[in-house]
């Protein structure tokens, strides 16, 4: 007989060893089903109990769904219905499908899913050499740190894309309130700790290789660094190391809070652990973890695993991390392959970031395809690794993803109240072009372009100002003079003195994006509005636009599907006025 084990979470392609009949699946219930039939176990918390397989080759058997939490569907009407709690389940079994098919015949289970099995597929990393690139700074304040010439990916474009130049540094720059703070979680494997480098905190929650969840979110204890290569401790060495200390290479964002996650053992484990993962991030209840006290806006995911669709555990874990404000980065995986078939970067709610050469051409690891929303550098990372301080030559997406958290920990500390969906739309339409001499971009899909960290750190600070996505009076921004001007010529024809000027993220869009606007009536759902208009420009004029009655939202939309999140508007009560013209002498 077969064994099977279930998981879903990283981004590598390391394997679990796990005895072939044993199958782990995650289930859910609907917390306002009742389990009729085992009213006569409603005395027990958990009872097993032995069942036919559909398909009559083999007994399986299961805990029941019996709970204290589990409550008749009559109580729907005066009883506020909890969030569906997944569980994990490991059985003896030949097939997925015959556990699968068995346990969701018993109609106990809301969803019965593989647990998906996730790694961080990368390489041992090399030990880096003393080879300077020569790049010109222009005019830009760069760390004192010995690597940093090595590091091109922090480096600015000098006007020439030669290399994969992503504006790190002057990101970091741009940003005015240095000193805010931001919270950094990286979901990974294998972490430790240096001078440079060190943690807020952090727990494991590591289910795989018959480990319990912990407070330790470092090796496990027998292991050895040089066999578990040191994945998370390089990843977030790339994000959180000291910056101009002189030492070894420069990280990208300082005096931050970061949280080691540990999601995986030795860069293999299972995606439940990493949902769990993201609800605790969340302030959700984890059985047996005690909740989260800090404050995360960013979490990065260096790991995947093979999945056709999202799995619904990990899709719900994402969307309560989005609610609790928390941006979600995710490496598009390392299959040279399409990334609809890996998860999480095939949930929606993520950000997927792919990876490019140190020349800035699409790395020839790098999945790729319509889920990827961007690439970053992924060859040729510096970062730590197996020997203590030593540094390393890393490769992947799971090192361009790094990049890409961090610089959304730059652009959050100007924009603290943009949301997770709006930095999602911000962080894809801020990039630069690719070089793509190959044109391999181009043929298989490397998303929006490369990431431009100080575009979106520009683009935050407007948003948050309320300078991006605006409704104000035609005639707002023009003097007294010109609209008096504008209201004598023009006035009757065009009926300047009605009409307003709707902007869409301020011209940030791609060729293919149209916009839906929506209205509703003020305190109810704008994405339950009213459709107004669909525009392909980024900016309209429109008559009747009235804000005292009505709140104003949008979608964007591309080939014609829109998207699920609603992007509101900032109201500036001064520029909706009409000019002083269109009211004298009425």
């Amino acid at each position: 007989m077969k064994k099977l084990l279930i998981l879903v979470i990283v981004l590598s392609v390391t394997s679990i060893s796990v005895n072939a009949e044993d199958i782990r699946v995650v289930v859910s219930q609907d917390p306002v089903i009742k389990i009729s039939a085992m009213s006569a176990l409603a005395t027990a918390e958990k009872v097993n109990v032995c069942l036919m397989s559909t398909d009559g080759l083999r007994e399986i058997c299961v805990p029941t769904p019996v709970s204290k939490n589990v409550f008749p569907r009559t109580a729907r009407a005066s009883v506020k219905a909890p969030k569906k709690e997944f569980s994990t389940i490991t059985l003896d079994a030949d097939s997925v499908n015959q556990v699968v098919d068995t346990l969701k015949a018993t109609g106990w289970y809301y969803s019965v899913e593989v647990d998906v099995a996730v790694s961080s597929n990368t390489k041992a990393p090399v030990l880096a050499y003393n080879a300077n690139v020569l790049v010109s700074e222009q005019s830009i304040e760069v760390p004192n740190d010995p690597e940093y010439m090595n590091q091109t990916y922090l480096h600015s474009n000098d006007g020439v894309r030669e290399l994969a130049f992503s504006n790190i540094t002057e990101a970091g720059n741009t940003v005015i309130d240095k000193t805010r703070n931001v919270g950094i979680a990286v979901l990974d494997s294998a972490f430790a700790e240096n001078d440079e480098l060190t943690f807020t905190g952090g727990y494991s929650f590591v289910t795989a290789f018959d480990e319990e969840r912990n407070e330790n979110y470092f090796l496990r204890d027998g292991q050895e660094r040089d066999a578990c290569i040191m994945h998370g401790y390089g990843v977030a060495g790339v994000m959180t190391t000291a910056i101009n200390d002189g030492q070894t290479i420069a990280g990208i964002i300082n005096n931050v809070d970061t949280y080691a996650l540990r999601v995986m053992n030795c860069g293999s484990g299972y995606l439940s652990d990493s949902s769990a993962a993201l609800n605790y991030l969340a302030k959700q209840d984890v059985n047996g973890v005690p909740m989260f006290t800090g404050h995360v806006e960013v979490a990065n995911m260096s790991l995947s695993g093979p999945a056709d669709t999202c799995p619904s555990y990990m899709q719900d874990a994402i969307d309560n991390a989005n609610e609790a404000g928390i941006t979600v980065v995710v490496a598009a995986g390392n299959d040279n392959t399409d990334a609809s078939a890996f998860t999480p970067g095939n949930c929606t709610g993520v950000i997927v970031v792919g990876a490019l050469s140190k020349e800035g051409e699409r790395a020839n690891i790098s999945n790729y395809g319509d889920m990827v929303n961007l690439t970053a550098q992924g060859m040729d990372v510096l970062s730590f690794g197996v020997e203590g301080k030593t540094v390393y030559w890393w490769e992947g997406t799971s090192f361009s993803a790094p990049l890409v958290s961090a610089s959304v920990a730059l652009a959050k500390r100007d924009a603290p109240s943009l949301t997770p969906s709006t930095m999602r739309w911000l962080v894809e339409n801020t990039t630069s072009a690719l070089k793509d001499s190959t044109g391999e971009c181009q043929t298989y899909g490397c998303g929006s372009g490369m990431l431009d960290a100080k575009a979106l750190v520009l683009a935050a600070q407007k948003a948050q100002q309320g300078e991006l996505s605006t409704i104000g009076h035609v005639l707002a921004e023009k003097s007294s003079c010109d609209q008096q001007w504008y209201i004598d010529h023009f006035g009757t024809s065009a009926k300047l003195c009605n009409m307003y000027r709707v902007n869409f993220f301020d011209g940030l869009t791609s060729q293919n994006t149209s916009f839906k606007l929506l209205r509703a009536n003020k305190g109810e759902s704008i994405a339950n509005g009213e459709d107004i208009l669909i525009s392909e420009s980024s900016s309209v004029v429109l008559q009747n636009i009235d804000t005292s009655l009505y709140d104003y939202g949008f979608k964007t939309c591309e080939s014609g599907i829109c998207s699920i999140d609603t992007y509101p508007f900032h109201i500036n009560s001064v520029k909706m006025k009409s000019p002083a013209a269109c009211t004298e002498g009425k």
